[in-house]
């Protein structure tokens, strides 16, 4: 059978007997699958690059019965680097899962695979603060998987003004005049945020610098309202949070 050739990242890795490695990889052209890559973990393998976690590249893939079996492929770049943080890793790890989770398998997303790449490519550079890329990340996923929320009004009255918090339960902000059991206040400088990342393309999404209480706000905000549309609770989220003592 001929190879299916896919460009993808590789968004989790597993040793596998004594030299193999069961990678997940998150393609443009099949989605999320699972792929045997046979000696990829021997000193002379070929494969070893390609098959190293956060590596986005060019993998050929022959259809088995439970997974595929990699044949051959090429690292075009590495995120690797995020792995020289522990913070990091654990922030990108907690990212590809969420991928995974709002995906699911075979079901093919260019845009999530867009936005955590662009994601994961500001990580390895540090330049931004790695709480708001986490926030942005999440809200903007939530958008791309058909649940995003309603920030320009109240989700109660319908009212535009003095929004000043936020119901995930609901969907979105509300005004002081309403509320919800659920619903998380804000500062006015954290609904503005929300509402940027809401309106914002991918390419300027994170094009922006909020003081620390504010986005403390915004990061449990966009956290929560995610959380409570996966089906599935991601396990890495807790790591991350005991890595950076929250």
């Amino acid at each position: 059978m001929e190879p299916i050739q896919v460009d993808a990242l590789v968004i989790r890795q597993k040793n596998y007997g004594e030299a193999d490695r069961i990678l997940t990889l998150f393609s443009k052209q099949l989605g999320i699958v699972s792929a045997m890559a046979k000696g990829a973990r021997k000193f002379k393998s070929h494969q070893a690059g390609a098959t190293q976690l956060f590596c986005y590249g060019r993998f050929n893939l022959v259809p088995g019965k439970n997974m595929y079996t990699l044949r051959g492929a090429v690292c075009e770049e590495s995120f690797f680097s995020v792995s020289a943080s522990i913070e990091n890793l654990a922030l990108a790890q907690y990212l590809c899962d969420l991928a995974y989770l709002t995906t699911g398998p075979e079901n093919p997303d260019e845009g999530v695979l867009s936005l955590l790449l662009n994601t994961l490519y500001l990580l390895s550079k540090g330049e931004k603060d790695s709480a708001l890329l986490k926030a942005v990340y999440e809200l903007k996923l939530c958008q791309q998987a058909g649940f995003a929320p309603r920030t320009d009004c109240c989700m109660r009255c319908g009212a535009m003004e003095n929004l000043n918090a936020f119901s995930p339960a609901m969907g979105g902000t509300l005004c002081s005049a309403c509320g919800a059991a659920d619903a998380i206040k804000l500062a006015a400088p954290t609904v503005k945020a929300l509402q940027y990342i809401a309106e914002a393309p991918l390419s300027a999404s994170f094009g922006f610098t909020l003081k620390q209480d504010f986005l403390c706000e915004l990061s449990k905000t966009c956290e929560k309202f995610i959380l409570f549309n996966v089906d599935n609770y991601p396990n890495s989220l807790d790591y991350y949070k005991k890595i950076n003592n929250f």
